[in-house]
């Protein structure tokens, strides 16, 4: 039997689904709120503040919600907190956390903004917060975290136009923790040469190397490029915002590439069997968190004012 289409309103800044326990958790900007997945009715709610993001741990039965400088953990079957933890980066004054993910049995990886402007990519202990450095990134890079696929480093260099061909470096790294049952792969891509008129730079890579993205600056009008995995230029298309968006998911069920910009808009783009093309373009004020609901095929977006529901399944 499919589950009916959600269309409730569910203030919040970011969510989360357990299917094993059946819940929806939303973070809102003083409380944490537990909703029941069937009917979308508020179970409990806990006084957790300012949470930016959420991760559940492999069993389901805890939460990792972030802050700036904490990560406040709580069980889903008591709803209490049961710890406040505070990361141990004793060489720097000044960071903030950006993303958290569990990564195994208590442990996380953590996303870290240092004060000068560089990131850490971070595994963090929850039983005492010590920590290991697994990389330094650069200001302008971006970080990708995917539990199945690994790092994906994207270097924020801008290319060199005009060139003969796409020249598009990959290196491929493999970590192994010296103080944890953990490694991952490390994927850092650099875009330097395109074959266009204008500079730009390369925003994503699909894990699995099937299609690049990269934006084409142009003082009034940008492109999306979109290379294949020989990085020959295959689509080039009229891109609907000129920057660089602050956000990119990638929805491989569905074929889906959402892009997410701070100034009211998030476009959607249909990959499938690589030819590109935008299916639609939502306006969206200050779009804060999102969560993706498998049975129903439907994005929740958290707004500044409002949310939306969109339905995947029309655009697949």
């Amino acid at each position: 039997m499919t589950r009916k289409k959600y269309q409730m309103n569910i203030p919040g800044l970011s969510g989360i689904i357990s299917y094993k326990r059946n819940y929806l958790i939303v973070a809102e900007e003083y409380k944490v709120v537990v909703y029941d997945l069937e009917t979308l009715e508020p179970i409990t709610k806990l006084s957790i503040r300012h949470v930016l993001g959420m991760d559940l741990n492999l069993s389901e039965d805890m939460v990792y919600c972030y802050t700036v400088d904490a990560i406040k953990i709580f069980s889903l079957e008591t709803f209490r907190v049961l710890k406040v933890l505070e990361p141990e980066l004793t060489d720097e004054e000044e960071w903030e956390i950006k993303q958290c993910y569990s990564v195994g049995i208590n442990l996380l990886l953590l996303v870290v903004l240092l004060f000068g402007g560089d990131y850490l990519v971070v595994l963090c202990d929850t039983e005492n917060g010590a920590t290991e450095t697994i990389i330094t990134v650069e200001e302008d890079d971006a970080i990708l975290f995917d539990k199945k696929h690994g790092l994906q480093i994207v270097k924020g260099d801008f290319y060199q136009p005009r060139s003969e061909s796409n020249d598009l470096q990959i290196e491929q790294r493999h970590y192994q923790s010296e103080q944890f049952l953990f490694n991952t792969d490390i994927e850092i891509l650099k875009l330097s040469a395109a074959e266009t008129k204008k500079s730009g730079n390369l925003c994503y890579g699909e894990p699995e190397g099937k299609f690049f993205l990269a934006i084409e600056y142009g003082f009034f009008q940008s492109y999306y490029l979109f290379l294949d995995q020989d990085f020959r230029l295959i689509e080039r298309i009229k891109a609907p915002m000129k920057d660089y968006p602050s956000e990119i998911c990638y929805y491989e069920d569905y074929n889906l590439l959402i892009l997410f910009y701070v100034d009211k808009k998030i476009v959607v783009l249909d990959t499938k069997n690589n030819r590109f093309q935008i299916c639609t373009i939502l306006d969206a004020v200050l779009p804060f968190g999102h969560v993706l609901f498998k049975e129903t095929k439907q994005l929740l977006i958290f707004e500044a004012e409002k949310i939306q529901w969109v339905d995947l399944d029309r655009f697949s």
